[in-house]
């Protein structure tokens, strides 16, 4: 139903829900050729600020103790 070699990325998962409906239905499955990155350009910035925050969280604590 979908290759991840063919289309180098992950399966959107509506569509292959749709897919599995039609064969619930009675009809014949597509192959899904529609893919997308492991993880949306959101989620890779969430996590990029908390690896940061992390990573300067002295550095954030010292700047925010100098200020009160």
């Amino acid at each position: 139903m979908f290759s991840k070699l063919e289309t180098l990325g992950f399966p959107v998962e509506a569509d292959i829900l749709a897919q599995i409906e039609n064969l619930k239905s009675g009809k014949d499955a597509v192959k899904v050729t529609t893919s997308q990155p492991p993880v949306d350009s959101t989620q890779l910035l969430q996590l990029l600020i908390i690896a940061l925050v992390a990573y300067y969280f002295k550095d954030i604590m010292a700047m925010i103790k100098s200020y009160l």
